[in-house]
Order: C-alpha cells, then structure tokens, then sequence
C-alpha cells in the first residue's frame, strides 16, 4: 500500500476530510458486536485504504479486526472470524463479493458464515438483488466515505470507468455517487455559495447535490474555511487534454513508469544505483520495490509540475546545494573552535542531510529514467506529430504508416482521436478506410471499440454538411509551441503547447465578470451550463473547488497549479479519478466474450 500524504500542508485542511472517513469507520467496526473480524476490501479501495483511513494497528486491534485484505477468490481466511466487506455498488464489485462469500461459506459448513457488507456509495436495487439471490445471511449498512485525498490538494474516488459506464453502459449510478461525494464534503467545509457547471452529466451531479442539501443542509464553517467557488465540467468538453503526450515530470512518472495513488513500481536495478550499490542488484531481481512521492516529500513537490526540461537543471543545481551543505558540516568538524553543543547539532543536521540525499538520488534516478525515453528520436517524432495535428495539418498518411508499422493499437487510435478532435472528426472515405486497415491488422474484435469511441465522442467521421465547430481553434488552445518550458508564461507548457480547456473555463469563471462574456462559445460545446450564485457573492475568489466528471489529468492538474500561482489563488481538484490517454482509451476497449472460449 501507498505511504499517505499527511495532508498537514493542505490549504483546504483536508486532513478533517480523511479523520471524517476514518471516524465513520471507526464508528461501524464498533457497531457490529461480533467477535473477531476480517476486513477485506474491493482491489480499488484496497490501494486507496491508507489514504482514507488512519486507523493503526493497535486502533484495529481494540475493534477486534484480526487482518485487513484485498478481496480476492481462492484465498484463506480464519474461520473462526465474521467477514467485513468493503465496497463500491457497482455489479463487478457485488459480483466478485458474492462468490467470495459463497468460497468461504463451503469452506467453513457446518458452521454460518457471518457477513457485513458496508458500500460507500448508493446501494442500488441490482446490487441488493445479486446479494439476495445468493441466499446468505448478510448485514448491510451504508458508509459514506466520499472523496478520498491523495495529496494536499487532489480528491479523487477511485473510480476508474466512470466515461465507460454512463455513455456505453447507461449505468449511471458513480454520478449519484460523486453528487453524495460532494455532499459529504460540504459537510466537512460548508457550503459553496457560488457554482459553475457545464455538461450533461456535472448537470445530474449537481442535481443530485442540491436534492442532498436540501434534505440536510450543509454545515456553517468560518469565512477562512469555506470554498469560495466551485467549477463542474464534463469530460466531454475536452478530450485532447488526456489524449495529448504529456510532458510535466509527475504527468511523466504516471504515462511511463505506472505512477499511481502516489506509488510508482521500481526495478531493484534502479534502486540499487540509486542508494549506490549496483553489484547488489544481481541478487533481488525478483520483485520491484515501491516507492511513495506526495507533497509530504519537498523536492517532489517542487518537480512534479515542472516540464521535462526543466528537471534536469533543477536537480543538478540541488545535488550543488547539498554538496556545499555537506562540506560546511565537515570544515566545522574539522574545526578546533567547534563547541560541543555545535557538534551536537551538526549530528543531528548530518542526520537530516543523508535522508535528503537518499530522497535526491530516487529523483535523480528516475529523471534519468524518463530523460531516457523523452530523449529518444520515438518520442519526438510522436510529439512533434501532435503537435501538426493540433496545428490542423492533414497527417492521416501518417497515422496509416503507422499502423502498417503495427504501432501499438492504443497509440493509433490516440493519434486518430486526436486528429478528429482538431478537426471537427475525419473526412468519412478516409474514416473507413482507416478503421478497415486497422481491423485488418489488430483484429475484427476492435470493430466494438471504434463504436466505442464514437459513442464516447472521442472519434467521429466528419459531418457531411457544412465545417463543424472547432473548439480548439475558438477557444485558442494551440499556439504556444515555442514558448521557454524552462520557465513558462502560459499553462499550455503541460503538453508543450497545448492549453487545456478546463484551465480556460476556469480562469474565466474566477474572472469578475464570470462566464458571462463566454456564452457564445459556451452554447457551442456539449451539454447545458449554469452559473449559481448566492445573493452575497465574495468580493475576491481565493479557494476554489474544480471537479471534473469523467476524470482529471495530472498535466490539467499542472496547469491549474501554474494558474493558481499567477492569481494568487488556491485550487482543490477532484475528480472520479485520475485519467490518462492510456485509461481513456481503454475504457473503449472492453473485452467481448465470444461464446466459444472455456471458462
């Protein structure tokens, strides 16, 4: 599991948001009166436990929990204890729980399995049904365990298919959920008195929000406290943001090496140099070790949003600073005036200086790491490919050499999504005739992905009459490719040119004047929009919460933090979860059975 951010530098107090959970847990695992328990957890929420729960070991064992597990089928557990599951209601979950229920169940006859079922978000009539039909003897009970913080100022819910579920499945439960998120924030941070939305689903988010504080209105919290605004957008409204190659150091660590929940999987080759003993590497090559990064951690935090070229500069310039710390501690002890008390001292500063080196060289490694692959002829001829897409230049041959190449099918059908999305879809001739070679070459099965993916609006042929909006062009995104990345004027640094359009919306909306000067461009993109504002609006916006449905990208992250500094403003980001074009694209390529395989 990840080492959590102690969120003790959090602007937005997020702390008394991960105490709330912890609290509520605390109070259920309480309640239950049943002897010895075992917790196990939903594999999401099982990476995510740690950063919405504190509970210490010697907490659990005065609740009498025994071992917390990820739930997963054919594994042991003691039987003599009841079971406590924690879950999401959503099918897959339900699913999985029941047939982990009915394992331990034949496992433990004759005796009864006892069970507790604790969901954190709406438990829905699907899900009760799936849990009856199983005929077991279950209790269960809500936990509200809303937003989980991942870092000083980033909520996320863990949930990871939300795009999937409401335009392919037509399941939209997560967005009751994320409206109950929102609620149970409030109740932590007090109302909001002024709310911008744009799109269908951050329309049904909102509603379900104003139908929960109309039942149990929000707490009152001092000024100093209270979130002055709140910006909900769909995904929808721009797909390029994910889509396009990133090129911020955290957005990086996530795209190449897995970064995720603030862990990142490495291998002992690299640990080994980074802590200077390569020879030792030969002997642990089995298992890749984690290591944590979060706003805890100051060089992170200082590198995390800056662009690939800056990184390298930066750390050199520390590795400078440490050296000459390092040597100022060895002239004083060296030195014959030095006192006791100084030596005292030195010991201890010598202490701190190792354990800051140790943290400088797993950066280092890791910058190299990605130097090496952003260095490389691949990954500039991929940007520089984006960046003549975005630039509405015809570079369909292109994407077609590629996929003769056999390119990897996720990239392929990024760089065609990309190039609808510049250009207001592809002309139809050539849509097919791409979408033919593609099936030709990776198979008939991403027949279903490509509807998919127009389902979604990621990727559409062209419409036949008349030049469609182009929303990358109106709302000025591009432009911005020969800027110093070094040192940024603009937030389209992020991708190396590219502006996000949550960062436009944004910006806007904090804005005296708000989105009033937008409306033209505004009733061009998807979905309905609506500004709401309490009869005392604050006279300066300074906390400002920013929820994307369908999930927000670290390099959309990046850029609102670039923003915030230049406004003198605070952004908190939170999202269903954390999206990539990697995540994005894959929410299309759902497997099909075929009937024909053998379970």
């Amino acid at each position: 599991m990840a080492l959590a951010c102690s969120l003790e530098k959090s602007a937005f107090g997020l702390k008394q948001v991960r105490d709330a959970s912890t609290a509520a847990l605390r109070q259920l695992l309480e309640g239950l009166n049943m002897g010895d328990v075992e917790v196990l957890l939903e594999p999401r929420l099982w990476s995510l436990f740690h950063h919405f729960s504190h509970l210490g070991g010697e907490e659990m064992a005065a609740l009498r929990v025994k071992e917390v597990h990820k739930m997963e089928l054919n594994t042991k557990h003691h039987g003599h204890t009841a079971l406590v599951y924690i879950v999401r209601p959503y099918v897959a979950h339900v699913h999985l729980m029941v047939e982990h229920m009915k394992q331990e169940q034949a496992a433990r006859l004759p005796a009864t399995l006892q069970c507790v079922i604790l969901h954190t978000g709406v438990w829905n009539a699907l899900c009760a049904d799936i849990v009856s039909r199983a005929a077991l003897s279950v209790a269960i009970h809500p936990f509200h365990l809303g937003f989980i913080p991942l870092d000083n100022d980033v909520l996320t819910m863990g949930h990871d298919t939300l795009l999937q579920d409401c335009y392919l499945h037509g399941n939209k439960t997560a967005l009751a959920d994320l409206g109950l998120a929102l609620h149970v924030l409030q109740q932590s941070m007090g109302d909001i008195s002024t709310v911008y939305y744009k799109g269908e689903l951050s329309k049904s988010v909102w509603k379900t929000l104003s139908q929960l504080n109309g039942d149990v209105p929000p707490v009152t919290k001092p000024k100093k406290q209270r979130i002055d605004c709140m910006v909900l957008l769909d995904r929808k409204l721009d797909y390029v943001a994910p889509l396009s190659t990133p090129l911020t150091h955290e957005a990086l660590l996530e795209n190449l090496l897995g970064f995720r929940d603030g862990v990142v999987a490495v291998d002992p080759l690299i640990v080994e140099a980074s802590s200077g003993n390569p020879e030792a590497a030969a002997t642990n090559q089995a298992n890749k070790t984690t290591w944590s990064f979060n706003g805890d951690d100051a060089i992170f935090q200082d590198i995390r949003d800056k662009h690939v070229q800056a990184i390298g500069p930066y750390l050199h310039s520390l590795s400078a600073v440490f050296a000459e710390e390092r040597k100022q501690m060895e002239t004083m002890l060296r030195a014959e005036s030095t006192t006791v008390k100084q030596l005292e001292e030195i010991s201890t500063n010598m202490n701190t200086h190792v354990d800051k080196c140790a943290v400088l060289a797993k950066h280092v490694a890791l910058a190299e790491m990605i130097q090496t692959t952003t260095k490389s002829k691949a990954f500039r001829t991929t940007w520089q490919l984006e960046k003549a897409i975005l630039e509405r230049q015809d570079h369909l041959g292109d994407i077609e050499a590629l996929i003769w190449k056999h390119t990897p099918v996720d990239s392929v059908l990024r760089l065609l999504a990309l190039h609808s999305l510049a250009n207001g879809g592809i002309p139809k001739p050539v849509y097919e005739h791409l979408k033919t070679q593609c099936l030709h070459l990776y198979g008939f099965e991403y027949l279903h992905t490509f509807e998919n993916l127009e389902t979604m609006g990621v990727l559409t042929p062209a419409a036949a009459n008349g030049s469609p909006f182009n929303f990358v062009q109106a709302w000025e995104l591009t432009g911005h490719f020969d800027s110093d990345m070094s040192n940024p004027d603009d937030p389209s640094y992020v991708t190396g040119g590219y502006c996000p359009l949550v960062v436009k919306l944004v910006q806007a909306a904090i804005e005296e004047d708000g989105w009033t000067h937008l409306e033209p461009l505004l009733n061009r993109l998807p979905g309905p929009s609506a500004v709401l504002t309490a009869p005392v609006k604050p006279k300066k916006t300074k906390r400002v919460l920013v929820v994307v449905v369908g999930g927000l990208t670290n390099t959309e992250m990046a850029a609102l933090r670039f923003l915030g500094q230049r406004l003198k403003c605070t952004f908190l980001m939170a999202c269903d979860g954390i999206l990539s074009g990697k995540t994005l694209v894959d929410q299309a390529m759902e497997s099909i059975p075929n009937g024909l395989m053998q379970k």
